[in-house]
């Protein structure tokens, strides 16, 4: 198991990203997606590398193994995710969202 930290869903790697995260629990989420949604929360503004997963995988599995399962969790960001990752998701044998 391996856990990374960034934005993902944005399609590059190696950028930031800004990610608003509110004062209540709701969830965090990438400004230009989720700014309109947590308007009315005072949100934290941070920066975070952007990452592709496939990218991330390649350098971890420069063979072409596969993904046995992979679980995202991205507050909504899924689909966005989803047509990103279009190379890495055709390694994974299971996808848990």
């Amino acid at each position: 198991m391996e856990v990374h930290h960034g934005a993902v869903g944005t399609g590059v790697s190696g950028q930031n990203a800004e990610v608003l995260i509110p004062a209540s629990d709701v969830g965090a989420g990438r400004k230009s997606t989720t700014e309109h949604s947590l308007a009315r929360d005072k949100c934290e503004v941070a920066q975070v590398p952007t990452v592709l997963i496939g990218d991330l995988c390649q350098k971890r599995f420069s063979n072409g193994e596969r993904c046995g399962i992979l679980k995202i969790d991205i507050k909504g960001a899924e689909l966005r995710f989803l047509s990103c990752e279009e190379d890495f998701l055709q390694l994974v044998n299971r996808l848990v969202r």
